[in-house]
């Protein structure tokens, strides 16, 4: 796990915001989640203090906002619909303009723009 609970409510207090309660399973999850929008490589360098301090910071950004979305969105991430139409209005999770799915992650194209920023996600590495 890239963040801890800790670090998340530090975070959150220094930007004047409400941490969210029962927040560790979605740190978590945005952890695994940012581990394969890396294709793993912060495990293989030997986790997340053997990289620069502009990586190290930006995954932990990248983490906490992420864990958030998943705690924002997880009824949409969850379901196994992807869309659907009612009476002539349509409704699709994923490949809007402000949300994108990667690798199976579904993640605000904002975010994963800043993990682009880090050079972890690119195969050619």
């Amino acid at each position: 796990m890239y963040v801890t609970e800790q670090e998340y409510i530090a975070a959150r207090i220094a930007v004047c915001a409400e941490p969210l309660d029962g927040v560790e399973p979605f740190l978590v999850s945005a952890s695994d989640a940012v581990d394969v929008l890396t294709f793993h490589r912060i495990q293989a360098a030997g986790g997340i203090d053997t990289l620069t301090p502009f990586q190290r910071d930006t995954i932990k950004r990248v983490t906490c906002a992420l864990a958030e979305f998943m705690h924002d969105n997880q009824e949409a991430i969850g379901s196994p619909v992807s869309a659907y139409n009612i009476n002539g209005v349509s409704v699709q999770y994923g490949g809007t303009a402000t949300v994108s799915v990667v690798n199976g992650v579904m993640i605000p194209r904002a975010l994963h723009h800043q993990l682009l920023a880090t050079g972890l996600c690119d195969r050619r590495v």
